[in-house]
């Protein structure tokens, strides 16, 4: 046995899994997600929009989500997203949502950089 695993709960240290879509396509006003209400199980969305216009509401600020630019979300938090009511055209997105407690922490501490 290695002398550092009686030390760690790999649980708290690795990503436990993760999944990702490319190229959804959704419109307003029936895409919307509230990540305050999503269970209890920590993850993090990566979402990135490839056309079209979404929003993303953080601190009680509301962000418009332009082609080439991305938002990430903790959740469960109290923010919240979705396709925005005077989009071009419907929202196209690429999202990665990656579980586990070194990856909440990771994405936490670079969004608060960033």
């Amino acid at each position: 046995m290695l002398p550092f695993v009686d030390y760690f709960n790999f649980a708290d240290f690795i990503f436990d899994s993760s999944f990702g879509c490319m190229e959804e396509e959704r419109s307003f006003p029936r895409y919307h997600w509230d990540n305050a209400n999503r269970g209890d199980v920590h993850f993090v969305i990566i979402q990135r929009t490839v056309s079209g216009w979404g929003y993303f509401v953080h601190d009680e600020a509301r962000y418009l989500v332009l082609p080439g630019t991305a938002f990430i979300a903790i959740v469960p938090e109290a923010t919240s997203y979705g396709a925005h009511e005077s989009s071009p055209g419907p929202w196209v997105f690429s999202w990665l949502n990656v579980y586990g407690r070194m990856a909440v922490d990771m994405w936490t501490a670079i969004r608060n950089r960033f």
